[in-house]
């Protein structure tokens, strides 16, 4: 295994470790010692948390300087596919704006999809790079992801889009947020399989209040590293059009 497979395997592992996720594959010992040796030289800090069941504690962790390193290391690891991922991007918005001239074509959905692409830096900054589009989950042809986006740092968002009647009941609305919600999070989970890589799950619909969510807090604060890590480098290179874009995720 060479020293860029190492270190992207112990990203990939330190991430679905943050994440929660359930790791299926065999994992070699270099990998456990090194990813042992990054987390243990970065800060965790720990805050006893009262759930919402009173008298019941947790311990709110804080993964930011870890999280912070992991982005940079990832960024390092996936530079030489940029070129690439904008190639991939502009391929996928053409067919894209040929799928409304399709016989399932949904309107609603469809314009979804588009205010997202159209205005991914600020939903979703550091993720601009459409990467997959309308994608088989496990290759069958009934059950299709919507949007997929790859940011320079070698990192996945899954996007599933929802349209919500405004005139819905309470009850409904409710439901169809669950529904979109469980939804991205089946997918984020098939996606990382499918396309090997550390993912992320976001939905977005048409609500006006907070229309992009993330399946849980450690998915946010994955993309917030990133958008950070974004907005440092274009101001650096002098990119302050980015900058005057940025919208802090939480």
């Amino acid at each position: 295994m060479s020293n860029r497979e190492l270190e992207i395997q112990v990203c990939k592992l330190l991430f679905k470790t943050l994440q929660e996720e359930k790791i299926t594959e065999h994992i070699p010992d270099n990998v456990f010692v090194r990813a042992a040796e990054v987390a243990k030289s970065k800060l965790l800090t720990a805050t006893l948390k009262e759930t919402e069941e009173q008298g019941n504690f947790i311990f709110d962790w804080d993964h930011n300087d870890l999280l912070s390193h992991l982005v940079h290391m990832s960024a390092k690891l996936h530079r030489n596919m940029i070129n690439e991922n904008i190639r991939r991007k502009d391929q996928l918005i053409q067919s894209f704006h040929y799928a409304q001239n399709s016989g399932d074509f949904n309107r609603d959905e469809y314009n979804l999809k588009l205010e997202f692409i159209q205005n991914v830096r600020t939903l979703l900054p550091g993720f601009e790079n459409l990467f997959a589009l309308d994608w088989f989950v496990n290759g069958q042809q009934h059950d299709r992801g919507h949007l997929v986006f790859i940011s320079n740092v070698g990192i996945l968002a899954v996007v599933e889009v929802k349209y919500i009647a405004p005139d819905a009941t309470q009850n409904v609305k409710e439901q169809s947020r669950t529904q979109v919600k469980e939804r991205a999070k089946r997918f984020k989970t098939e996606a990382a399989k499918k396309f090997k890589m550390v993912t992320i799950g976001v939905t977005f619909t048409n609500e006006d209040e907070r229309p992009t969510q993330f399946v849980n807090r450690i998915d946010k604060n994955i993309a917030y590293s990133v958008a950070e890590y974004t907005r440092r480098r274009a101001f650096w290179r002098g990119g302050l059009g980015f900058a005057a874009r940025f919208v802090l995720l939480r």
